[in-house]
């Protein structure tokens, strides 16, 4: 008897495995298996970095935004942790990643966090730092958790030239990056489309691949707190998922036993949730289980198969 959508959570996130069991004539678990279930891969230590230079206002919306946010963290050392550094010309630390280990005190800082202030935006001064100071072990960075940093600013920097380099180390580093334009300067200052888009091109140079799951922009910094939960789900996807994509699964929503076929040698396993719902099948033997790769039964090159097969 097989139920697909059995269930199970890696931090907020629920994923849908499957299980299968072996029941006896009077209805008696004599065993079972869930194949598609995988460890939880790490926590999470984000780390945001906050453009506080004098063009961002009102100061209390970029509050709001980290509120909202944190409001649906789970902060502790054996979960979540978040740092927070603010810049404008120089950088701050204000929060370092194990500084607090709970949400309540964590929520009363944040409420009153300073704005930075500044007539210049160090953008990638402020990348740099918080990858080689905010993920030390000395400010409570973890070596098996993944390393998150959110940076949200509403200006080109003036030190692009250190695109490059920075960001190279970043990636050196597995350092996942969410970048969030904000256009509110922008459009109160009427900036040409050309301006605004290349501002909007800087941003998405600095965050992760897939750009569509890791980019974000925002109109102005008041509606910026309905950005929060968005956002939030793509970084609490990473608690589960085995590597840095937030929409990409292998086994997590495989539904293994949506379809099953018994021999004497093996149970065969339809797992149509497996490989981002491209679908795949599972064998199990007295002593293994052989899940074939992501792309033993999909071939991306191909136009008529398409993202969501079901095989």
């Amino acid at each position: 008897a097989c139920g697909p959508q059995y269930g199970y959570m890696c931090g907020q996130q629920q994923y849908i495995s499957g299980v299968c069991a072996n029941v006896s004539s009077s209805f008696q678990i004599l065993s079972s298996i869930a194949p598609g279930v995988q460890n939880c891969s790490s926590n999470l230590d984000i780390v945001f970095v906050l453009d506080g230079s004098n063009s961002i206002y009102p100061w209390s919306s970029i509050v709001n935004f980290l509120v909202r946010f944190l409001e649906r963290v789970k902060i502790g050392p054996t979960l979540s942790q978040v740092g927070i550094v603010s810049y404008g010309e120089d950088v701050a630390h204000h929060v370092n990643l194990s500084q607090f280990n709970n949400n309540s005190k964590l929520l009363n800082f944040v409420k009153g966090l300073p704005q930075h202030t500044g007539t210049k935006t160090h953008t990638f001064l402020a990348i740099d730092t918080a990858r080689r100071e905010a993920f030390m072990p000395e400010r409570g960075a973890r070596p098996d958790a993944k390393k998150v940093m959110v940076i949200l600013t509403d200006g080109e920097s003036h030190d692009f030239y250190k695109q490059k380099s920075v960001i190279e180390e970043c990636e050196n580093d597995d350092i996942e990056r969410f970048g969030i334009a904000v256009l509110g300067y922008y459009n109160r200052e009427n900036k040409s489309e050309g301006e605004v888009q290349k501002f909007i091109d800087e941003i998405k140079s600095i965050s992760s691949e897939p750009i569509q799951d890791h980019f974000f922009n925002v109109s102005d910094e008041l509606v910026l707190v309905n950005l929060a939960d968005t956002l939030g789900k793509k970084i609490f996807a990473l608690e589960a998922t085995s590597g840095n994509f937030t929409s990409s699964f292998e086994m997590e929503m495989s539904q293994a036993g949506f379809s099953a076929h018994a021999s004497k040698e093996a149970l065969l396993l339809g797992a149509v949730g497996a490989y981002d719902w491209n679908g795949t099948v599972v064998m199990q033997t007295a002593g293994s289980t052989i899940t074939p790769e992501r792309d033993e039964f999909y071939d991306p090159k191909d136009r008529y198969g398409g993202l969501a097969g079901y095989f």
